[in-house]
């Protein structure tokens, strides 16, 4: 599945509805910049992030990625992120999701 430069996928068989419910909540707080939910400005990645798959921001993206996942969907876990480059030279984020169960 990818979400505006990320790619996510599971590295486990669940049930189906389990998965989208788990992935459709990551691609939500994927698509979210850091301060623009009013109650919880906390949730969402930081603007610095945006067009700058740079080797720093890589190290920034991969932080807070495992940080929004670890705050907002305790279901899951990042289990690796890797970044590949599509046909275009475009640099894209493949996060691996783990689940860990119903908490």
């Amino acid at each position: 599945m990818k979400i505006e430069g990320i790619e996510i996928e599971f590295n486990s068989e669940y049930e189906r509805g389990l998965r989208e419910e788990i992935t459709s909540r990551i691609s939500f707080l994927f698509s979210l910049l850091a301060g623009t939910i009013p109650m919880n400005r906390a949730i969402g990645l930081p603007e610095r992030l945006i067009d700058l798959m740079n080797y720093e921001s890589r190290a920034e993206f991969t932080v807070a990625a495992i940080e929004l996942i670890d705050m907002c969907e305790p279901r899951a876990a990042v289990d690796s992120i890797d970044f590949v480059q599509n046909e275009y030279g475009k640099t894209i984020a493949k996060v691996v999701i783990a689940y860990h169960g119903d908490n």
